[in-house]
């Protein structure tokens, strides 16, 4: 078994779906600076955040590593969601102005960090924005989650995105 296999049924059923609405705030704002916006949320799950950004006007695609959550994905977006990982985004160079990565880099093997930074880094145009949350403490019912393997502090994320050109 694969430790992606893991994000099946079971996994998306001990979760409640919680809303990202709120996280609409920042597309708003981003919204000022052009008129059109073409994001990607990475480990876009069954496609709501993919679904709320389009509602707002974003042109938005997803991505994710979940054959279960592909194939249970929103009616709506499926044709706008597809396979792929933070290590190996399936788009072209520069082909985003924003790029969403909800509770998805801890969940990356710790060697594959500097890949997950330079991909992304390389589907964002120049001036593009990465809009990334993590956990960064041991605190909280997400310890229990087993794939949580590279939980860091916010430091560490810092420095890391600051070698890759992030500001």
């Amino acid at each position: 078994m694969k430790f992606y296999d893991a994000y099946n049924a079971e996994y998306y059923s001990e979760r409640t779906r919680k809303s990202k609405k709120h996280m609409m705030k920042y597309l708003k704002f981003l919204r000022k600076r052009s008129s059109s916006l073409k994001m990607l949320d990475v480990g876009c799950g069954e496609g709501h955040y993919v679904r709320d950004a389009i509602e707002e006007g974003i042109d938005a695609y997803g991505i994710d590593v979940s054959s279960y959550a592909l194939e249970n994905a929103l009616a709506e977006v499926k044709d706008r969601i597809t396979f792929g990982s933070i290590t190996k985004i399936p788009f072209g160079d520069e082909e985003f102005d924003l790029m969403t990565a909800f509770d998805v880099i801890e969940h990356i093997h710790p060697k594959d960090t500097l890949n997950a930074v330079a991909e992304i880094r390389r589907v964002l145009k120049p001036d593009g924005i990465a809009i990334i949350t993590t956990p960064s403490s041991n605190f909280g019912d997400w310890v229990s989650d087993l794939t949580h393997i590279n939980v860091r502090p916010p430091k560490f994320w810092k420095l890391i995105l600051e070698e890759h050109d992030f500001k």
